[in-house]
């Protein structure tokens, strides 16, 4: 119950920080978080929409990159990739890094639908480990976060 109750509080200190903002609140979490905001994204008249954002290599490869499409209408956020409005269109996410930019490639499968705005939350971690057999020990992991 205590290591329930340790892993909450981190997650509550790591989602509760504004854009740029560091967190290492005890040595819990170690990350940069920052929000980027587009405009309109009409995918009703295109396959795919290209959502660019300038930054290093070491940030494109060592963040978690978490993308939003937005629907006023019902006042409610899209998380991609998933299905959009009334489940009638799958959107997929694939993204590469060129020209000093991390690209963002979103396409559909079905009629697609016209979002007033795209949100992509970055998370950069400095403190990357590789767990491998940990994988099969969640006790050992959550043990892991909490201490580094």
């Amino acid at each position: 119950m205590k290591r329930i109750l340790q892993i909450a509080v981190c997650a509550i200190i790591f989602w509760s920080c504004k854009k740029s903002e560091t967190v290492d609140k005890n040595e819990l979490v170690s990350s940069n978080i920052a929000q980027y905001s587009f405009g309109e994204q009409n995918f009703t008249t295109a396959t795919f929409k290209l959502l660019s954002i300038p930054t290093t290599k070491d940030t494109a490869d060592n963040s978690a990159w978490i993308v939003y499409l937005y629907y006023q209408t019902l006042d409610r956020w899209y998380v991609v990739p998933g299905l959009g409005v009334g489940a009638a269109t799958n959107y997929r996410l694939s993204y590469d890094f060129k020209n000093e930019h991390v690209n963002f490639y979103i396409d559909k499968v079905g009629a697609g639908e016209k979002y007033e705005k795209a949100r992509i939350v970055r998370i950069y971690s400095r403190n990357q480990q590789l767990i491998g057999k940990l994988r099969d020990d969640p006790q050992a992991v959550a043990e892991m976060i909490i201490t580094k």
